[in-house]
């Protein structure tokens, strides 16, 4: 009988597939002003968050936070960056300025304060002050600044021109902005957004405020980047035919006829009813013996 055997050797083929490039826009996590007069003022929950110096109650600074890792993948690459902003007021004194966005380097809260114009209003439980980045909604800090007006890189990320307009503003993206974001990706431990700061804020009447999170369409930070796609392995298994040596059944039964038929077997007539088995050859050598016995006789 001949028998074919098949064997199967798989093959792996890696494919190397282009990296997707995505958009995101993420909306604002958190959004608030720094309010230097009165420093115990916020406006964690207010309509607007203001940059710039105004008439006669000093400096603010505007504070936003993105949840970075929430929307991007933790093995993406960043492309670039744009924070777009909704103008809502300026000043009339505001003619032109310079806001640059730096790197917080303390955590700051968001508390329920809200005051018109900038303002602002008393700080709230885990608001952000002009000393404090967490207030304890009574008179002191939860955790307070290391510098009043906030903690913060000197160098900014970015920077933006702005004029005494209403009108859409962003933050065009920068090697600093794109490398930010790509630190807070990588560890959003660091993340504490940045702090916007107007190279006007010690002259009066140049603040501009824009919308917040609370107000309707709030900063969106909107981000290009490319994710790292792993090799993809297909596996295939086609049939490999071999001829195997020719197998030979030596499994037949073989029938051995022990002698011829004496009538002396249990199932013949006239047999002794002894077994028809391996006997047999010595009845046959007994019968020879008496007849050469009577020959002689």
């Amino acid at each position: 009988m001949n028998r074919r055997l098949i064997l199967a050797f798989p093959l792996t083929f890696t494919l190397s597939i282009p990296a997707a490039a995505d958009q995101v826009v993420i909306d604002a996590s958190a959004d608030s002003t720094l309010i230097e007069i009165p420093d115990d003022f916020s406006n964690g929950a207010g309509a607007a968050f203001v940059v710039g110096g105004t008439s006669n109650v000093g400096m603010r600074r505007g504070l936003v936070r993105f949840d970075i890792a929430a929307a991007i993948p933790a093995d993406a690459t960043i492309d670039s960056v744009t924070l777009e902003l909704e103008t809502i007021q300026v000043a009339g004194g505001l003619t032109a300025a310079t806001l640059t966005l730096h790197n917080a380097l303390a955590d700051w809260g968001e508390g329920a304060s809200e005051g018109p114009g900038g303002n602002g209003a008393p700080a709230e439980t885990d608001d952000a002050t002009w000393l404090c980045a967490r207030y304890d909604g009574v008179d002191s800090c939860t955790a307070a600044w290391s510098n009043v007006g906030g903690d913060y890189d000197n160098s900014p990320d970015g920077s933006t021109d702005i004029v005494g307009t209403i009108q859409p503003y962003a933050f065009e993206t920068e090697p600093g902005t794109v490398s930010r974001v790509q630190a807070w990706l990588d560890d959003p431990t660091t993340n504490y957004g940045w702090v916007m700061v107007s190279d006007v804020e010690a002259l009066s009447q140049t603040v501009a405020h824009f919308q917040t999170k609370e107000g309707g369409t709030g900063p969106q930070l909107v981000v290009d980047y490319t994710e790292a796609d792993p090799p993809t392995d297909t596996d295939t298994d086609p049939p490999t035919d071999t001829d195997p040596p020719t197998d030979t059944d030596t499994d037949a039964d073989t029938d051995t006829d022990t002698g011829p038929d004496t009538g002396l077997g249990g199932d013949k007539p006239g047999g002794c009813g002894c077994s028809n088995s391996g006997n047999q050859p010595a009845f046959w050598l007994l019968g020879i013996a008496l007849l050469a016995g009577r020959r002689r006789n």
